[in-house]
């Protein structure tokens, strides 16, 4: 058992604590507390469907992804504050968020539901996948080799948002545009 089960996870209110502690802006923390809820909305559906995931872990590093994201690394410095208050699970989900794409597509993981989830939360409102990931694109025009990467990731977490609206039976929109402002 790792030392973050022994040890009690955050809830929501001690998060909102630890961002502001950190310095982290308040429209990144708005951010996180949408990707938070976009994600716990997903894994609860996909728990529904016959799937284990950890809800409560997916909703605390959710909620501190983006909690170093005033440095140009900060998915791996947020992983590496998270590690030092002994939250080893919700670093090791937090440090590959921004160079994540989805190895099996068909096999959904807490790491799939967290990325799936910012990838559809654009600052704190759910925009979709393809919207985002657009603006995403069009930010990398110029760098060939950049948009190539992107859009090898987008292809791969496509096929992985398909794959989970097969199960839950809903479209992401269905699942989540209501429910996220």
């Amino acid at each position: 058992m790792s030392e973050e089960t022994k040890k009690e996870r955050p809830n929501e209110e001690e998060c909102l604590r630890l961002l502001r502690n950190y310095g982290t802006p308040e429209h990144v923390i708005r951010h996180c507390l949408a990707v938070a809820k976009a994600a716990e909305i997903l894994a609860d559906a996909l728990n529904k469907n016959g799937y284990a995931l950890d809800v409560d872990l997916i909703r605390f590093a959710a909620c501190l992804h983006d909690i170093a994201r005033v440095h140009s690394r900060h998915a791996a410095v947020g992983a590496e504050y998270l590690r030092s208050l002994g939250y080893e699970e919700a670093a090791d989900l937090i440090k590959p968020h921004m160079i994540y794409a989805p190895e099996n597509p068909e096999h959904v993981r807490e790491l799939d539901v967290l990325c799936l989830a910012d990838r559809m939360v654009k600052e704190d409102r759910y925009i979709g996948l393809e919207k985002r990931m657009t603006e995403i694109l069009g930010r990398n025009r110029e760098n060939p080799e950049v948009y190539g990467k992107i859009q090898g990731k987008i292809y791969q977490t496509l096929k992985q948002r398909n794959f989970i609206q097969n199960v839950i039976g809903c479209s992401m929109d269905c699942l989540l545009l209501d429910k996220i402002p």
